[in-house]
């Protein structure tokens, strides 16, 4: 799909602002992956490194090489921002992964393999969720899943946490059901009456504002969000603005239990297609609730589908959501959300549902996109047992324009204006 020169730059210019901040979370990963990885480097010297890896000793060249060599394969075959990734990033994959493969010859240990394989995943500069495993993610991932702590997507949740639970993976993140269960619920214990939003009335607008930085901790602000609907309600606001500036995603119960079911006037059903190819996404698609198979012809007539990536993608998903009405809604006034470029995940999912029911106004920038999905699919390379992740469902929007590479458009874009002035400048007008 070609576009003019100018409005290519500003969406390469947006998308690499976003990527920014996802790099931000990547680093965090690869951080702590260093860390671990210097840990063990430090039980070696003191000649008790097979306590926290075996495979120090046992990952030889061979299985490097095979595991660099998988890693790469399960990109080529099922990850489906390639060409966004090269273009955000300005790198050429191809290039990179012939270079640094080149280095295995120089490691020397299984640790040091592990930053080879994070260097990997960074040339992808967090395109569609590529993202590394840290031990602190596995561990509690594995444990959220025992004790039966998952989303509403559970059967794909679960799906996802078995292709990690090899006995490889487990020695390599150092998992210990037992410990890491009371390490988790500590952390559940910590998190317990923690709001993460914060709430400002405007009586001039009869408005209240509420900001959300991250959909984290859903069970407990969601139910705190509905007390905050119920108050404004009583109190006569007529308009509810809910700020997701900055917000980068977390998990989509956040703002279907905490926003919208309990204020839903009318059911709504929306339905969005998606491009994904390779055995591994097919297998993941079957065990995603809601996800089926479309024909190509459904979406083959959209104006900005990007026609490569169309042919490419060996199929096309559909996927329908519904949100059912309340009986009794909490808040009965009218809903703006302000968006930004940084808005990406789970935000994404939130504003393009608001965008095609009508939920909400949208009011400000572009959006960052990979919304209207599915958690991202994990991989194990088969020697190591180091896991990583990424989105395998290009979505796309109704136009057919790549969600990943071009976001969401408000329903008022907003330029050289304080996006919050220019809401309250709506309301007084209409």
């Amino acid at each position: 799909m070609k576009r003019k020169e100018g409005e290519r730059m500003e969406m390469k210019v947006k998308k690499a602002i976003i990527l920014a901040v996802v790099a931000a979370v990547i680093a965090i990963g690869a951080t702590a992956v260093k860390v671990e990885n210097e840990k063990r480097a430090e039980r070696m010297e003191k000649g008790v490194g097979a306590v926290l890896s075996p495979m120090s000793h046992a990952l030889t060249k061979k299985y490097m090489y095979e595991d660099y060599d998988a890693f790469w394969k399960n990109a080529e075959e099922n990850y489906p921002f390639w060409r966004v990734a090269e273009e955000t990033t300005g790198n050429d994959l191809e290039e990179i992964k012939k270079e640094y493969r080149k280095e295995i010859e120089e490691i020397e240990n299984d640790w040091q393999f592990n930053d080879l394989i994070a260097k990997c995943i960074d040339a992808f500069g967090g395109a569609g969720h590529m993202q590394p495993i840290s031990s602190y993610g596995y561990r509690m991932n594995m444990v959220s899943v025992d004790l039966g702590y998952s989303t509403r997507e559970s059967s794909h949740i679960q799906y996802l946490t078995e292709r990690m639970n090899t006995e490889k993976s487990r020695t390599f993140y150092l998992y210990d059901k037992e410990k890491d269960t009371k390490l988790f619920k500590k952390m559940l214990k910590e998190e317990e009456g923690e709001e993460n939003f914060t709430y400002k009335e405007y009586s001039e607008y009869k408005a209240g504002v509420i900001a959300i930085p991250g959909f984290y901790n859903a069970r407990v602000n969601a139910a705190a969000l509905q007390e905050r609907f119920k108050a404004m309600e009583k109190e006569g606001i007529e308009n509810c603005i809910i700020d997701i500036r900055g917000n980068g995603g977390g998990n989509d119960d956040y703002w279907i239990d905490g926003i919208v079911e309990p204020n839903l006037m009318k059911t709504a059903t929306v339905d969005y297609y998606c491009l994904y190819k390779g055995k591994e996404s097919e297998a993941y698609a079957k065990v995603c609730s809601g996800i089926k198979k479309a024909d190509k012809s459904d979406i083959s007539s959209l104006p900005k589908l990007d026609r490569e990536e169309f042919e490419e993608a060996q199929y096309v998903g559909k996927v329908r959501q519904e949100i059912k009405k309340t009986n009794n809604p909490l808040f009965t006034g009218r809903f703006f959300v302000l968006t930004d470029g940084l808005n990406y995940s789970s935000a994404e999912s939130f504003v393009r549902f608001c965008k095609e029911t009508g939920f909400a106004t949208l009011i400000g920038n572009t959006t960052g996109g990979d919304g209207a999905g599915y958690n991202p699919l994990y991989f194990v390379l088969p020697n190591s047992g180091i896991c990583y992740r990424f989105s395998v469902f290009n979505f796309i929007n109704p136009d057919g324009s790549n969600n990943e590479e071009f976001g969401t458009e408000p329903d008022i874009k907003v330029e050289n204006q304080d996006i919050l002035e220019a809401c309250f400048k709506y309301l007084k007008e209409f």
